[in-house]
């Protein structure tokens, strides 16, 4: 559990840091290729919900 600690509170490690070269390894394979992203953004609602402008 000790380790497992350290990585989840050690600021050096972010999500950036650890999703990143994940991400561009995963994107390089679809190169050249739409790709359609969707967004959850139902965390979100309450936040846009009171800003939204429709």
């Amino acid at each position: 559990m000790g380790r497992l600690s350290y990585f989840l509170h050690n600021p050096q490690i972010t999500a950036e840091r650890y999703y990143e070269p994940i991400l561009r390894h995963l994107l390089s394979a679809f190169a050249g290729e739409a790709i359609l992203l969707t967004l959850d953004t139902s965390l979100l609602w309450d936040r846009l919900q009171d800003n939204a402008y429709w």
